[in-house]
């Protein structure tokens, strides 16, 4: 019994570092993606001459 929940314990821990890695990583990736925007908001108001 010690053994399984020891290895249930492993699993959970694992598989919280997966959320937040993924958490972190679309963060990150949502981010990029507002930068991106206002960059082309900002060019297509201010158009380069």
């Amino acid at each position: 019994m010690s053994q399984e929940s020891d290895t249930l314990k492993k699993l959970v821990s694992s598989f919280i570092a997966c959320k937040q890695y993924n958490i972190i990583f679309f963060k990150h990736e949502t981010l990029n993606r507002i930068i991106l925007q206002q960059t082309i908001q900002v060019q297509e108001k201010f158009p380069q001459r």
